[in-house]
């Protein structure tokens, strides 16, 4: 299963990576990337708007990329035998921290994507729209939930340690 989890991994990493080279290739493709409400009727973005919001859509799924990888070292270590172990605690930290990255990136990335779109546009008609969703909320709350479990797999190791040292 776990080597399974690992192949999965890196395909969507695979795959992003080649929506990404599609979709940036056009500032038309970049539009259909960006939820409905911030492309706000536009038909094709000039080439600085392109590039700006492409940027922020490349850092956004670099990100997600990120959490990609950490997640195949984190099944590696677990295909590897290393359960309850300090490269599976590390490995829960590290793809902690690309969670809660991802969750707070999701929100900023709305924001500046959407005052992208907007710069151009006649004074009184930009836009500046933070919001926080439920995926936000549902990435940090799973963020948290991976650090606790490599708190869980740290006192487990001490446990087993201090048990050792009995025997």
């Amino acid at each position: 299963m776990a080597l399974a989890g690992q192949i999965l991994a890196w395909a969507g990493v695979v795959l992003i990576l080649s929506a990404l080279v599609w979709y940036g290739s056009s500032p038309v493709r970049v539009l259909s990337l960006l939820p409905a409400e911030q492309v706000i009727g536009l038909k094709k973005l000039n080439d600085l708007t392109w590039l700006m919001a492409l940027l922020v859509i490349y850092v956004s799924y670099g990100v997600v990329i990120w959490c990609f990888v950490e997640l195949s070292r984190l099944f590696g270590a677990i295909r590897h035998g290393d359960i309850f172990g300090e490269r599976l605690e590390r490995a829960l930290r590290r793809l902690g921290i690309a969670a809660l990255v991802s969750a707070f990136g999701a929100i900023v990335q709305r924001t500046l994507t959407t005052l992208i779109l907007t710069y151009t546009a006649p004074p009184g008609q930009r836009h500046l729209t933070v919001s926080i969703s439920t995926d936000d909320v549902i990435f940090a709350l799973i963020a948290i939930f991976l650090f606790l479990f490599s708190v869980i797999v740290r006192e487990a190791r001490r446990a087993d340690v201090e048990n050792q040292g009995f025997v």
